[in-house]
């Protein structure tokens, strides 16, 4: 999990360990997503698979929006997004 404030480029560890033939599920809350975005554009123009990205939306409950992003990250995995 990579902190909010993190510069996409912190990502590239993580990255590297997981090789070219596993596919990323990126997931965050509303304001992790232009990072997210970042990182796939870049995974994608080193020409790697672009991973898919779930975001939950900013709302003042925090079990709320923790409960959406799981539903969406589940939804991803199996295949329903």
């Amino acid at each position: 999990m990579l902190p909010a404030e993190a510069d996409p480029d912190g990502a590239q560890p993580a990255l590297t360990a997981l090789g070219r033939d596993q596919s990323l599920l990126l997931g965050g809350f509303s304001e992790a997503g232009a990072r997210a975005c970042d990182i796939a554009r870049r995974i994608a123009a080193d020409g790697g698979r672009p991973p898919r990205v779930v975001l939950a939306g900013a709302t003042a409950d925090e079990w709320e929006r923790a409960r959406d992003l799981a539903g969406a990250l589940k939804a991803a995995t199996e295949g329903a997004i």
